[in-house]
């Protein structure tokens, strides 16, 4: 954000609810937070003459996932995006995406049981993963909405509760 603020670009940033230390309940599903991303761009892109500007989006994690669904239904609001995940190599083994919807289940259920125990549970799931992008004190079950809404989408829409997205604008994608 630095370096492209010291370049002259406007820079905004959004952080999801529940991720900034407050909030709790149930978080905002998919279609809701959506709709919030491309709501609260909009209020950024209006230019000196009044007129709505597109954007450059940058999103990361979860964000990638919602910048493309805001792509998607609303055209003409973003002119290219940068998509940054973490991670390793991945594996494109059935063992591999177990362990995904193992570990995404296993914050599902922090998630449900709540705090305490769900929080102390998702903090021991980031000290064994080696989490460091936030002091773990800083993190609340109630950050892993987004696991369950992802697979209560999935149980209960199924093969229709992600359907392809048209991602109309150029994108750069990183992983690693």
């Amino acid at each position: 954000i630095k370096y492209f603020s010291q370049r002259g670009y406007r820079c905004v940033v959004f952080t999801l609810p529940n991720f900034d230390g407050h909030g709790g309940g149930w978080g905002l599903d998919f279609d809701a937070l959506t709709a919030l991303l491309a709501d609260r761009v909009r209020q950024c892109t209006v230019g000196p003459d009044g007129e709505p500007r597109k954007v450059n989006l940058f999103c990361h994690d979860w964000g990638c996932t919602l910048g493309y669904l805001v792509i998607d239904r609303n055209p003409g609001l973003v002119a290219k995006m940068v998509a940054l995940d973490v991670g390793g190599r991945c594996p494109t083994t059935s063992s591999f995406y177990f362990f995904v919807a193992s570990y995404q289940m296993f914050l599902t259920t922090c998630f449900l049981l709540g705090h305490p125990v769900g929080t102390w549970m998702t903090r021991a799931f980031l000290r064994v993963a080696n989490y460091r992008a936030r002091p773990l004190a800083d993190v609340s079950c109630t950050m892993n909405y987004v696991y369950y809404h992802f697979w209560r989408r999935i149980f209960t829409l199924g093969a229709k509760a992600w359907p392809p997205v048209q991602v109309s604008v150029p994108t750069f994608f990183a992983y690693g």
